[in-house]
């Protein structure tokens, strides 16, 4: 069993046809709503689709397969329901309506291959951990998938409250540009994101149990580059970076990972 074998190539193939189809039709929906922040709600699906999609080649399925499974579909549908309400209603988010004021004329291809075909990518790379036990489903079941399952829990728990605390405080409109700093967001400016990267390292210690497995690692690692780095942690602290509450948020409060709050 290997990363790179024929038979694991053959059935990342298989998730990528289907990630592909199911981010066209998204993409397709985008443009009757003319509201590419649809591709968020796509992001948490896409992750169950692919995972389904290797599964439906095996005939003999073992508790480990049906484990990653159910623990990447319960993260990817909360997300999705959650993204959804947040923009059931409301105008482009303002990344997307800036990248569309940016890209002008070109924003149709570019919203394809920028937007849907990117993420569609990122979600196999990502999902490495749970495509992998899903095409070689491994030993019975053992230490390695208790302590993924339990690091995933945490994860879970953390993104869900952080979510709920922050869309409870947006909808106070005495709160309308102010900086949530209590709860779980009294220890972390993104606790949100640290609960999302916890859950795929978790997955990740679930696939170290099948032999091979551990090279899987470049899937969360990916994610955490991309979410501190590129995307989610870098792209707020620059949009928030000129208003003086979140300066001294920022300056009392870690970054990404949970700790006790300085003066």
């Amino acid at each position: 069993m290997e990363i790179f074998s024929d038979f694991f190539v053959s059935r990342l193939a298989g998730a990528a046809l289907a990630v592909f189809l199911f981010m066209f039709v998204m993409f397709l929906y985008a443009l009757v709503r003319r509201n590419n922040g649809l591709a968020d709600v796509a992001w948490g699906i896409g992750f169950v689709v692919a995972a389904l999609a290797v599964l439906w080649f095996n005939t003999d399925i073992v508790l480990r397969q049906l484990l990653v499974t159910a623990l990447v579909s319960i993260w990817g549908v909360r997300l999705a329901l959650h993204v959804w309400l947040r923009i059931k209603g409301n105008d482009e988010d303002w990344r997307y309506a800036r990248w569309r004021r940016t890209w002008g004329e070109h924003w149709l291809i570019r919203s394809f291959l920028q937007v849907f075909m990117l993420q569609g990518f990122l979600m196999l790379v990502i999902s490495l951990p749970v495509l992998y036990v899903n095409a070689f489903g491994g030993p019975s079941l053992g230490g390695w998938d208790l302590a993924g399952a339990a690091v995933w829990v945490v994860g879970f728990i953390w993104e869900s409250v952080s979510d709920h605390q922050l869309a409870r405080f947006k909808k106070n409109p005495e709160n309308r540009g102010r900086v949530l700093q209590s709860g779980l967001w009294r220890y972390s400016r993104h606790p949100n994101y640290f609960g999302e990267v916890c859950m795929w390292w978790g997955l990740w210690l679930i696939a170290s149990a099948v032999p091979g497995g551990w090279a899987t690692f470049i899937g969360p690692g990916v994610l955490t580059f991309l979410i501190i780095r590129i995307s989610g942690v870098a792209l707020l602290e620059r949009h928030f970076a000129a208003n003086p509450e979140y300066l001294d948020y920022r300056r009392r409060t870690s970054m990404f990972f949970p700790w006790f709050p300085g003066r």
